[in-house]
């Protein structure tokens, strides 16, 4: 065979007209395409590695692809560096020269029935980064290259027609196309579809989807099952870790969390607290605010306290809006424990949390308000926050609340 129907078998595995998606067989043969010298095959080997097909997302590896295919002449990679460097690298004149370089050869190719070239004129003029936006020109080309086989435009007329912010909202066309493309194997019709048949209650349907999401490294679709059986399945608790370790290593944050959290409290069998601290900081390094406030608590529980560790993780959960940490911290400067006492910081932070609706804080601050507690009296406000406390059924602050009534009418 030669390098152009090497190109179109990966090509029948990963995007068009597909039976059965495979993308290691799609790999394989863009790779042999690209070695025996059709330069367009650099375009879906670098595509596959920026946005995780079945692969671990990998930057550098795209653009290695993507720049070797373009110095070969290929308008698609041209196309794709212009997004990577807008996207990614935050490069918008770099982004521009190659998307200027590669438009009319583009234009061309898909003027002489290039499905992909189709598509990517399409992205042209629906994102306007060169050319000027224009919808009209963008949904004709998506409906060309959808029409002859290529899933990702059926998915692009789904998402077009699903989303508000574009202004042609149509929820049938939505459907049809996200159908569509999901039969050609596209990742996240699938995973949309997955999500709305677990919504609709059509559990089987929905976990059959993100399954085939999933199985093509897709992570929020891993993380869906996860949550899916954490609801509906709770004794199916291998496969639920299954899917948070897949999801977690693909760098899914808040997967990190739940498995540092299923070990902390014995989800997945006995509790295991070195595996919870290393999974929660796996999600602190990314600065999951309920990673932090958890590692603080085990540090605070411990008998040989490390006092600094235990306060920065405070301070930076409470810098992300924890109100937990945020109150916890207030007590800590109120009562001079770890740190010198301060009455205006441990007000600040129980205002702070008590604006984010935690009952315990709205309690404290009105107790600091109704004294005066390092503050200026404010009698008023020390009745309204106790009210709200009580509201969430907090009997500490109704008990307040009557002693106030209580000593107001004497």
């Amino acid at each position: 065979m030669d390098a152009k129907a090497y190109y179109d078998i990966g090509l029948s595995y990963f995007g068009l007209n597909v039976e059965k998606k495979d993308i290691t067989a799609a790999i394989k043969n863009f790779e042999t395409s690209f070695t025996l010298g059709y330069k367009d095959a650099a375009y879906f080997l670098g595509h596959i590695y920026h946005y995780g097909h079945g692969v671990t997302k990998n930057f550098q590896k795209a653009l290695d692809y993507y720049l070797r295919g373009y110095h070969s002449k290929s308008y698609k990679c041209g196309f794709a560096l212009g997004i990577l460097f807008v996207s990614e690298y935050n490069k918008a004149e770099e982004a521009y020269i190659y998307l200027e370089a590669s438009f009319k050869g583009l234009q061309e190719e898909a003027d002489h029935g290039d499905v992909v070239s189709m598509h990517l004129m399409g992205g042209h003029y629906y994102l306007g980064f060169y050319a000027k936006r224009d919808l009209t020109l963008a949904l004709d080309y998506f409906e060309k290259a959808s029409a002859l086989g290529y899933a990702e435009s059926s998915y692009m007329l789904g998402f077009l027609y699903d989303n508000p912010e574009v202004g042609i909202m149509d929820s049938i066309k939505a459907q049809t196309y996200y159908e569509l493309s999901a039969k050609h194997g596209h990742a996240e019709a699938l995973y949309i579809l997955g999500v709305q048949k677990l919504k609709d209650n059509e559990f089987k349907e929905g976990y059959r989807y993100l399954e085939s999401a999933a199985s093509q490294n897709h992570i929020d679709a891993m993380f869906m099952l996860a949550s899916y059986l954490e609801v509906y399945e709770k004794t199916n608790t291998a496969e639920r870790l299954k899917w948070l370790k897949m999801a977690a290593n693909q760098g899914h944050v808040e997967a990190m969390f739940k498995l540092g959290q299923g070990y902390h409290i014995g989800t997945f069998g006995n509790v295991d607290m070195d595996e919870a601290v290393s999974w929660y900081e796996k999600a602190a390094v990314h600065r999951d605010k309920n990673a932090l406030y958890n590692l603080a608590m085990i540090e605070l529980a411990k008998n040989d306290k490390d006092i600094p560790r235990l306060l920065d993780l405070l301070e930076s959960a409470a810098k992300l809006d924890h109100p937990h940490a945020q109150y916890n911290l207030g007590i800590m400067y109120q009562r001079g424990e770890y740190v010198k006492e301060n009455k205006i910081k441990a007000f600040e932070l129980f205002k702070r949390s008590a604006n984010l609706g935690f009952a315990h804080a709205q309690y404290n601050l009105a107790v600091m308000y109704y004294k005066g507690d390092g503050i200026p009296m404010n009698k008023e406000q020390g009745r309204i926050w106790p009210e709200k406390a009580s509201d969430q059924g907090l009997d500490i602050a109704s008990q307040w609340l009557l002693k106030i009534i209580e000593a107001e009418n004497k």
